[in-house]
């Protein structure tokens, strides 16, 4: 997006990318509008904190001192993102609780678990629970 001009660092072949966001502290999604974008997601997969602004999805894949920071209050991400800057042990056991709790939120595991129960909704199986689904 020509963001060079600006001194940014420009594109980054999708290869490249998880070599390329291991060397930062955290990653800052100020997207307000967008449900979850899957950059969050990826960025946590990597194990990068993440600090974004508390709206829409952000709220339930972002733990509070867990995973990263949310928040509407702007001064309260900069704070947390000079902490991080300043505090690398910090910002490795967020990243390691962002980590964890992508692998269970997107991770393939949860993935197949969620179709294998809806296909044994749809042929009247039994859910994880005991709940029978037989038809009456």
């Amino acid at each position: 997006m020509e963001l060079e001009e600006l001194g940014g660092v420009g594109e980054v072949s999708y290869d490249h990318l998880a070599s390329f966001v291991s060397r930062y502290r955290f990653f800052l999604n100020p997207i307000r509008y967008t449900s979850l974008g899957l950059a969050v997601c990826e960025a946590m997969m990597v194990g990068l904190p993440v600090i974004g602004l508390a709206t829409t999805e952000m709220v339930t894949a972002v733990k509070n001192g867990v995973s990263g920071y949310v928040s509407t209050d702007v001064g309260t991400l900069i704070d947390q993102m000079r902490l991080l800057l300043a505090d690398p042990e910090e910002a490795r056991r967020l990243g390691a609780g962002a980590r964890c709790e992508a692998l269970e939120r997107f991770g393939i595991e949860r993935f197949i678990m969620d179709w294998d129960e809806a296909f044994r909704f749809v042929c009247g199986g039994t859910l994880r629970d005991g709940v029978s689904l037989a038809r009456q």
